[in-house]
């Protein structure tokens, strides 16, 4: 995995802190737009579509 050298002055700062935590984080900005119950019909009606 690359990182991006801001990305990988952000986890220093982090870890620095005493921040171990490496999972998701809830993020800023446009929350995903992907309704679960409307992907899984759409698979269970035509599963190739993977």
């Amino acid at each position: 995995m690359l990182l991006k050298h801001a990305n990988q002055h952000d986890l220093y700062l982090r870890f620095k802190a005493g921040e171990f935590d490496v999972n998701n984080q809830q993020q800023s900005g446009t929350p995903p737009m992907v309704k679960t119950d409307a992907l899984k019909s759409l698979l269970d009606e035509n599963p190739s579509q993977t």
